[in-house]
C-alpha cells in the first residue's frame, strides 16, 4: 500500500496537494461552519436583523432555511466533485457537516428527509442524484426515513449557471409524488446548495400543499449574495 501511495499519491481534493486524506490541513482550516446567530433564519443571508429586511418584506416565514458553509473554496470544489465528477463517494463524506450544523441549530427532528429532485436528463447523465445521497446519509444518521416525495417537470432546467435574476425570476415547477397526508409531521428539505432560496421555496410550496407541523430546509453550502451575480 505504501509502494503504491508513493507512485499514486492521494492528492487534496482542492489544491491538488499531496495528503493522505480528502483535504490537506491548509484546506480543512477554510471548512469552518457558518454561525446561525448571525444569519437570518427564513433566508440564511447575513443580517443584523431577524428576520432580515428582505423576508419581513416578502413575508417569508414558512419555512426556515439553513445552510453547513458558504458556497467558496473546498466546500465548492467538494460539491462540484459530487455534482459533476461522478464522485458519489462524496455525499457520505459531506453528511456529517449536515449533522453537525442540523444540531447547531437546534431545529425540531424531523419525521421525513425529502430530497430536491435533480433535473431528469441529469440524473440520466450523472446516474444519481447528489441531493438524493446527501438526504440519505443524513438520514442514515439520524434514523429518519428520506423520502422521494417531490418531482420536477419534465420542462425544468437546472440552475446552475443562471444569474441572480435568472434564478429569483425562473418559475420551477415541481409536483407531488405522495398522495398521504403531512399533517403533524416535520419535514426537512435537502440539498446541495442554495443560491436565491428560489429552488427551496418551489419545493416547500408544493409540501405546504400537504399542511407539515413544520417545514425546514438544510443545504450543505449557500452562495453568499456577492456572489450572484
Amino acid at each position: 500500500m505504501r509502494v503504491l501511495n508513493f507512485i499514486f499519491p492521494s492528492t487534496c481534493l482542492h489544491c491538488q496537494e499531496r495528503c493522505e486524506k480528502l483535504f490537506c490541513s491548509a484546506c480543512l482550516h477554510f471548512l469552518e461552519l457558518i454561525n446561525p446567530k448571525s444569519r437570518c433564519p427564513f433566508c440564511f443571508l447575513e443580517s443584523v436583523q431577524f428576520p432580515c429586511k428582505a423576508c419581513r418584506k416578502a413575508k417569508n416565514f414558512k419555512i426556515s432555511a439553513a445552510s453547513a458553509f458558504d458556497y467558496f473554496g473546498p466546500i465548492a470544489t467538494l460539491i462540484k466533485s459530487l455534482k459533476y465528477s461522478n464522485m458519489s463517494f462524496l455525499a457520505e463524506m459531506a453528511a456529517p457537516f449536515l449533522l453537525l450544523q442540523f444540531e447547531r441549530l437546534g431545529w425540531e427532528m424531523p419525521d421525513l428527509i425529502v430530497p430536491v429532485p435533480r433535473v431528469g436528463l441529469r440524473s440520466l447523465v450523472y446516474g444519481y442524484n447528489q441531493s438524493w445521497l446527501l438526504g440519505k446519509a443524513l438520514g442514515k444518521m439520524l434514523d429518519v426515513q428520506v423520502k422521494d416525495f417531490l418531482a420536477r417537470s419534465f420542462l425544468g432546467s437546472p440552475q446552475a449557471g443562471r444569474t441572480r435574476l435568472e434564478r429569483e425570476f425562473s418559475s420551477e415547477k415541481f409536483r407531488l409524488k405522495a398522495k398521504e397526508s403531512f399533517s403533524k409531521k416535520t419535514i426537512l428539505i435537502i440539498d446541495d446548495v442554495m443560491t436565491t432560496g428560489s429552488t427551496i421555496n418551489a419545493c416547500a410550496s408544493k409540501l405546504l400543499e400537504k399542511e407539515p407541523k413544520k417545514l425546514y430546509a438544510l443545504t450543505l453550502a449557500r452562495t453568499p449574495l456577492s456572489d450572484r451575480q
